[in-house]
């Protein structure tokens, strides 16, 4: 104490001695959040004191902006989009850019199979269909260097396009005659609906044309049907998961269900054993019957596996259940959470625009190529080919490169957002969730995303990428060397096997980056410890998160399959209650119904299963903060649930001695490093006394 007060006085004298006053003491509380150990962590509930983590990744995402916009702007210097989006001709001209045609930049076509010619603008009215006038036509250059004066075309027009004293498209003689049409990115497109068909159905299925035909007409009913009613049947569906009994109902009858399947299919393939032996005479062979009744026996021995199972996992399947209500009502106090998606289309547009130009002046740079081509019976014309430029090929992998982190970054934004929502939403007692948590509880979820683990987002999101990458590169070299890996059945089947290994390394970094980016929402840990964390966690708690997994895919799929039928039944109700309907058939707008209703749910039951992987993440971190055992954040029926068919307490005492054990060894690990600092800190403290001493004596003196 006299120390202390001697030192405190010595301060006040002096004011560069007050920093040893406050130095412990800033260090000891500095200590726990400056380590870079989070191991600590692991056993908290939800962090609020953050700190930026994989910020070197971060780094690397930024430089690979700055890279793909040095190459973008190179492509821009070289290269020139019209090379590749404006139209060419027969003679292999760019329309508006090249040789003699500069000034006519609109494309009109000749032929059926898409060659025609360059014209300053779209004819405005049709020409007769019985006109010879060479006026009233467009023909091929090669038709019009083989006959040069309007006499000789226009006998050259009703000797070869003409049937009946009308012309006929399907003739493909090199002239077409003019018909009223709109110029749509540069490209003469007929006004007359029956003209667009004719050409569309010279070479391709009348049934495609039906179809496209069936679909404008009712494009309204399609999309209010294929995205607004099935939206609102998407939260039909949330709102019943809420309620935990449906969800047992729904649970179980699948259950149950598949069982009564494996059941009919064991009963039907024995009895059809005994129908094939006592056939008279005799249908199959002793074989085929022996062969049969094996496979019966080994499906009786599957379903009685999958009862056994079913009785085992009973109270597993109940908990998932309750996980699953927790998690609608988790989407029902956060609506918003169903519109994260839009914020990664936004994301990804804003990438896109300078994407896709710099893609364009860079798959543009290089020069045009021209084929001659004489087929019999049609007028010569040319192909023109692109020649790119040598280093287009490797500028262009790097682009796709760019695009697949990019695009799985964007992706994984959200997902570690939608995680840190819910995350936030858990972590608040159940009675105060209803005045702290709503819409604006996502809005906080994406600041902290954005302020400190942009870096971990993008550590996965590159490593999914890389797995991406390696695989569009292997598909090239497929396509490239097709014929010699064909004659080489070795190759083929490594090139097999390499490309099944990818597509499962793929899903697995895809598992273990989600199930990270929750850890990452929970303790605010870099990427390769929330892999850790999150790894003995699932570990720890297999057979839990498994038998979710299963619950959880079971009642998503059967949403999806409510919904899309749904949705598609709605729409053919409607059309066949409607006896002035346009469409002249059903199929087509009932199929993209059913498409797009999927596409909608889909999007909405990816968004839910995160939301069940998350909350059950957290349930299972809260049950393991607790020495009890108890999620003191989950509802009252997982608590009651837990206690009574949690963790047995053997495994309970073993980890939390486990844990204690670890904790006992860094605390002496802590006390030795800490004696020796104590030891330094003597020594210098001994020093300034001396000297404080000296200073006291010198001015008392």
């Amino acid at each position: 104490m006299g120390d202390d007060k001697l030192q405190k006085s010595a301060s006040m004298k002096s004011g560069k001695f007050s920093m040893y006053a406050l130095e412990d003491e800033h260090k000891e509380r500095d200590k726990k959040f400056k380590t870079k150990d989070h191991s600590f962590r692991a056993k908290e509930g939800l962090v609020k004191e953050r700190s930026c983590t994989d910020v070197l990744c971060l780094i690397a995402l930024i430089l690979m902006w700055v890279l793909l916009t040095i190459v973008g702007i190179a492509g821009i210097q070289n290269g020139d989009p019209y090379r590749i989006i404006s139209p060419i001709n027969d003679v292999g001209n760019i329309c508006g850019y090249t040789g003699n045609v500069k000034d006519e930049s609109r494309f009109y076509i000749v032929l059926t199979f898409g060659i025609g010619v360059c014209t300053k603008e779209c004819p405005t009215v049709d020409a007769p269909l019985n006109s010879n006038d060479p006026d009233s036509y467009y023909c091929l250059s090669a038709i019009h260097s083989a006959y040069s004066t309007n006499s000789s075309l226009s006998t050259y027009i009703s000797d070869n396009c003409f049937t009946s004293g009308e012309f006929d498209l399907t003739l493909n003689c090199g002239c077409n005659i003019k018909r009223a049409s709109t110029s749509i990115f540069h490209r003469c497109i007929f006004d007359d609906k029956q003209v667009r068909e004719d050409y569309l159905s010279a070479n391709t299925n009348s049934y495609f044309v039906s179809f496209v035909s069936d679909i404008y007409e009712v494009r309204r009913l399609i999309f209010g049907f294929g995205v607004l009613f099935s939206f609102c049947l998407c939260w039909v569906w949330c709102h019943f998961l809420a309620n935990k009994y449906v969800g047992l109902m729904l649970c179980w009858s699948c259950i149950f269900l598949v069982l009564f399947m494996m059941i009919a299919v064991t009963y039907l393939a024995w009895t059809t054993a005994d129908d094939w032996n006592n056939d008279e005479p005799p249908t199959h062979s002793n074989r085929e019957i022996t062969a049969l009744r094996y496979f019966s026996m080994i499906l009786m021995a599957i379903t009685f596996l999958f009862f056994c199972a079913m009785l085992y996992l009973r109270k597993a399947i109940n908990l998932s259940v309750k996980v699953i209500s927790l998690s609608a009502h988790a989407i029902e106090d956060m609506p918003m959470l169903i519109f994260t998606p839009v914020i990664q289309v936004i994301g990804l547009v804003l990438f896109m625009i300078p994407f896709f130009f710099y893609l364009l002046y860079v798959a543009s740079d290089g020069e045009f190529v021209k084929t001659e081509i004489t087929p019999a019976g049609v007028p010569s014309y040319y192909i023109t080919t692109f020649d790119p430029a040598p280093t287009v090929l490797r500028r262009l992998w790097f682009l796709v490169g760019c695009f697949l982190w990019q695009m799985n970054f964007t992706a994984m934004v959200g997902s570690l957002a939608l995680a840190t929502a819910v995350a936030m939403w858990y972590f608040t007692f159940p009675n105060e969730r209803s005045s702290k948590i709503g819409n604006g509880t996502i809005v906080d979820a994406y600041k902290t995303t954005f302020r400190y683990h942009l870096g971990t987002v993008a550590v996965g999101s590159f490593l999914v990428a890389l797995i991406q990458f390696l695989r569009a590169v292997l598909t090239y070299i497929e396509r490239k060397h097709k014929r010699a890996i064909e004659l080489n059945p070795i190759a083929k089947y490594l090139l097999c096997c390499i490309k099944c290994c990818l597509v499962c390394l793929e899903r697995f970094l895809k598992f273990v980056s989600k199930h990270a980016y929750i850890q990452t929402a929970i303790h605010g840990t870099n990427y390769f410890f929330s892999c850790k964390t999150a790894f003995y966690l699932i570990a720890r708690n297999i057979l839990k998160i498994g038998t979710v997994h299963v619950a959880s895919t079971a009642a998503l799929v059967t949403g999806r399959v409510f919904v899309s039928v749904a949705s598609a039944a709605c729409m053919y109700y409607v059309l066949n209650r409607n006896g002035q309907n346009e469409a002249s058939g059903f199929v087509a707008p009932v199929i993209l119904v059913l498409i797009l209703a999927w596409m909608v749910v889909t999007i909405f039951m990816d968004i839910f299963h995160m939301v069940i992987d998350t909350t059950l993440m957290c349930v299972l971190t809260d049950e393991e903060c607790r020495e009890d055992g108890v999620a003191i954040y989950a509802s009252t029926d997982i608590n009651e649930f837990i206690k009574a068919h949690g963790v047995s307490e053997d495994d309970k005492n073993k980890y939390f001695n486990d844990e204690e054990n670890k904790n006992e060894e860094e605390e002496e690990e802590d006390k030795k490093k800490d004696k020796k600092k104590d030891k330094k800190k003597d020594n210098k403290k001994k020093e300034k006394e001396t000297e404080l001493t000296s200073v006291v004596t010198t001015a008392e003196v």
